[in-house]
C-alpha cells in the first residue's frame, strides 16, 4: 500500500499522487464508526477540506434540535423573560404586536427554519395590510430582534436571522414648538378652564402627559417653589398604572413659576373641598341641607376656604 500518513486524518498516495482526507461522520445506529474519504491534489487543498469539514461538523453538533415554532418560542419568551423583567405597559405593547400581527403571519414557522427573507416579507405584508408607519414597524423589528437574541442565548438558535434583516426605516419626526407669544395667547384663552393647570405644567415646565397624571401632592415644595418629578401614570387597555418615569434622566427637580404655584395651591384646596363636600353629603341629609359634590362647588371652597362654605350654604338656603 503506497498510502502514508502525512498528518492526522490526512494521508498521501505516492503512486496516484493524491492526498486522502479521512472525515469522521460519527456512529451509525449500530454503534459502528462511519468514515468518509475525500481526495485532493495538494496538501494545502487537503488541509482546507479537512478544516471546512470540521467547521461544518462543529456547527451541526452545536445546532439546536427541537420542533418549536416561532409562536411557541414567543409564548415562552413573554412568560419567562419579558413579564418578570419589563414594565406592564411594555408587556401589553409586546403582546398586542404579537397577537395582532406576528402570530398570524409567522407564528406557524418552525423556529429553526425562520429565515431573514421570511421576516423581510413580513414587514412588507404588514405594512400593506395594516397600513403601519415605518416608526411602528421599527417596534416590530425591535421585538423580533430582542426575542430571537434571547433564543440564541437560550440555545434555541445558533444564530439569529435578525442579524441579516434590513430594519424598517423610521421617519424622523420634526417637532414643532410654541413660541413665547403663542404660549401667552394659549394661556390667556385657557384662563379659568379646568385644563389650565395641565397646559401650564406642560408648556412652562416641559412635563410629559404621563408625568402630569402621575404628579402627587408630596412632590411639591410650596415654600421653595420646587416640583419633584419621580413617577408617571399611564394606561394600557383599561388598566391604569403608576410607575417610574420613562428614563432615569426624567427624574428631575423643576422650579415652579408663581402662576403655576398658585394654580397648584388652588387645585390642592379644591381637592380638599371635594372631600369636604363628599363628607357633608353623607350627613347633610339629616339636617335638610344638601350641597352638590361637583367641581364648581369644590373650586369655590378652594378659592375662598371657610367663607366659601358659608357662601354655598347661603346659596342653598336662598334657592330652596
Amino acid at each position: 500500500m503506497a498510502r502514508k500518513t502525512v498528518e492526522r486524518n490526512i494521508s498521501y498516495d505516492d503512486i496516484r499522487k493524491i492526498y486522502y482526507v479521512s472525515m469522521d461522520l460519527g456512529k451509525d445506529k449500530e454503534g459502528k464508526r462511519v468514515k468518509r474519504y475525500q481526495t485532493y491534489r495538494t496538501l494545502y487543498a487537503a488541509r482546507m477540506g479537512l478544516r471546512n469539514f470540521l467547521t461544518h461538523r462543529e456547527e451541526e453538533l452545536r445546532t439546536p434540535k427541537h420542533d418549536l415554532t416561532l409562536a411557541d418560542w414567543l409564548e415562552s419568551w413573554m412568560e419567562n423573560i419579558v413579564r418578570p423583567t419589563r414594565a406592564e405597559t411594555t408587556v401589553y405593547g409586546y403582546q398586542k404586536i404579537i397577537n395582532n400581527h406576528v402570530l398570524p403571519a409567522l407564528g406557524h414557522i418552525p423556529l429553526l427554519k425562520l429565515t431573514p427573507m421570511d421576516i423581510q416579507q413580513y414587514y412588507i405584508q404588514v405594512q400593506q395590510t395594516a397600513n403601519l408607519s415605518g416608526n411602528t414597524l421599527r417596534r416590530h423589528h425591535d421585538l423580533l430582534s430582542s426575542s430571537l437574541r434571547s433564543a440564541v442565548r437560550q440555545d434555541k438558535l445558533l444564530v439569529s436571522p435578525m442579524d441579516r434583516v434590513e430594519p424598517p426605516r423610521a421617519k424622523q419626526k420634526e417637532a414643532s414648538y410654541y413660541r413665547p407669544e403663542e404660549l401667552k395667547q394659549l394661556y390667556a384663552l385657557l384662563e379659568g378652564h379646568p385644563l389650565e393647570l395641565c397646559v401650564k405644567l406642560a408648556g412652562s415646565l416641559g412635563m410629559r402627559r404621563e408625568e402630569i397624571c402621575g404628579l402627587k401632592w408630596d412632590c411639591i415644595d410650596y415654600q421653595r417653589q420646587l416640583l419633584y418629578i419621580r413617577e408617571a401614570r399611564t394606561a394600557f387597555g383599561a388598566t391604569i398604572v403608576q410607575k417610574e418615569t420613562k428614563t432615569r434622566s426624567s427624574v428631575r427637580t423643576l422650579f415652579l413659576p408663581d402662576d403655576v404655584a398658585r394654580l397648584l395651591q388652588l387645585a390642592l384646596r379644591s381637592s380638599v373641598g371635594l372631600a369636604v363636600l363628599a363628607l357633608f353629603s353623607q350627613v347633610g341629609g339629616f339636617v335638610g341641607i344638601k350641597l352638590g359634590v361637583n367641581l364648581v362647588n369644590a373650586l369655590i371652597l378652594g378659592a375662598l376656604g371657610a367663607p366659601g362654605f358659608g357662601l354655598l350654604l347661603m346659596l342653598q338656603w336662598v334657592l330652596r
